[in-house]
């Protein structure tokens, strides 16, 4: 560790500032849901984000909608 930061400082430490200009046009949704899905394809959890209900199971071929 070269230049140890103490936790008092965290909120002001410039390697962590995150700075994301986003264009308003490109943002989906408001509030986003993050989904943690099975998938039987993909044999274990996937995650999901989307601005809808969380479907059943993780979408995939023939099975786009994410029904059971």
């Amino acid at each position: 560790m070269r230049t140890p930061t103490p936790l008092s400082q965290l909120a002001n430490f410039e390697p962590w500032k995150c700075k994301k200009d986003i264009d308003p046009n490109l943002i989906a949704c408001n509030h986003p849901k993050s989904c943690k899905l099975n998938s039987r394809q993909l044999k274990g959890e996937r995650y999901l984000h989307t601005c809808f209900e969380c479907p059943d199971v993780y979408p995939w071929v023939k099975n786009e909608f994410g029904i059971e």
